[in-house]
């Protein structure tokens, strides 16, 4: 079967922002507010077959961030966006409209919300993946290509939030195998979700806060791409070499079932440092690859150049995961994190059985 190679835009966590007005590449420099004047969430984002956005639509959950968003997905240069909400996006669970929800949002937002995501949905080539479609879809792209995509929105109860599940009763993340890419809100145990800053004068340190069934779900059926925000200061890439052996029932920690010698970080916020009150200061090659990756508006990723290992089908079987945190807004609720641009070869849209 033939092959096709595929442009993915992943954002996520843009809560009700709207990209910043373009600017020359030549007109951007670091400054004192420097999370906020270099970043590449600026008009335009690049053009992809398909954009993934990974919740939190809004902040407060209301429906004039929510059409804001849209309006925003509307613009990109995609023939295909797929959304799922977050935890901040308390208007579109539906837990939160019964008598007894505790009356955090008027009933007519649900109602409106609703009404938006089905006016994108018709006309505007935007799908919307709730809680009660959670789970495996296929797409064909217009490229010719078919995404395998497993969307989910759940994360571990945190506060009064959307789409949230008590940790003791866990979550049954059914993601199968054969899936290109698995889009969740929350990040896996222990992949990009430590979450707060290392602070040694205030002796803080940052605490994992990604979810261990999610994580075991993903070992299993280890996609080729797992991709999620929700913790903003984990926003990174980390490509994992899975250890061999059964996939099932898989082990249900990183430690046991990442081969942590031959897997890497591409690119954490560390690395970068797009946020002033972050110590050390950057250095200045690390300004020079933050105002390359702002002026291309994103972080680019070739999958197959990155793993590099294909069998004969030219189809890796199994062995990484891509592991993305996209998670656009960042110090100061500023959207000032970078998205992530992922090119992946997808299997060919089957022929129709006639």
């Amino acid at each position: 079967m033939a092959r096709i190679k595929t442009r993915i835009l992943i954002i996520s966590d843009t809560h009700g922002h709207t990209p910043a007005s373009s600017r020359a590449s030549a007109d951007l420099s670091p400054t004192s507010d420097f999370a906020v004047a270099v970043t590449g969430y600026r008009l335009p984002l690049p053009a992809a077959d398909v954009v993934l956005h990974c919740g939190d639509l809004t902040t407060r959950s209301t429906p004039p961030e929510l059409s804001r968003t849209l309006n925003m997905l509307r613009g990109l240069r995609a023939p295909l966006k797929i959304i799922i909400p977050g935890n901040h996006d308390r208007l579109l669970d539906a837990a939160f409209w019964h008598d007894d929800a505790g009356g955090y949002n008027d009933p007519e937002y649900h109602t409106e919300a609703l009404e938006l995501l089905r006016a994108a949905e018709e006309d505007d080539g935007i799908v919307y993946i709730g809680g009660h479609s959670e789970g495996a879809h296929t797409f064909p792209l217009a490229n010719g290509a078919v995404l395998r995509l497993y969307a989910s929105p759940w994360t571990p109860e945190y506060g009064v939030w959307g789409f949230q599940y008590r940790p003791e009763d866990g979550h049954a993340f059914d993601i199968p195998a054969g899936i290109d890419i698995a889009m969740t809100h929350g990040p896996p145990r222990d992949v990009l979700d430590l979450a707060g800053f290392a602070l040694p004068q205030f002796n803080m340190q940052p605490t994992p806060a990604g979810c261990p069934d999610l994580f075991a779900a993903v070992a299993r059926a280890r996609p080729r791409v797992h991709c999620f925000g929700h913790i903003h200061e984990a926003w990174g890439a980390y490509l994992a070499r899975w250890k061999t052996g059964d996939h099932a029932p898989g082990p249900a920690t990183a430690e046991q079932a990442i081969d942590a010698a031959r897997s890497r970080s591409i690119v954490a916020l560390a690395d970068i440092k797009p946020m002033t009150h972050l110590h050390p200061p950057a250095t200045p090659a690390q300004v020079e690859q933050l105002m390359d990756w702002s002026a291309k508006m994103g972080v680019s990723i070739d999958w197959e150049k990155e793993t590099g290992a294909a069998d004969e089908d030219g189809r890796v079987g199994g062995e990484h995961t891509l592991f993305v945190n996209a998670a656009i807004e960042g110090y100061r609720q500023e959207p000032s994190q970078l998205p992530f641009i992922v090119d992946m070869l997808l299997d060919e849209v089957p022929p129709s059985s006639s």
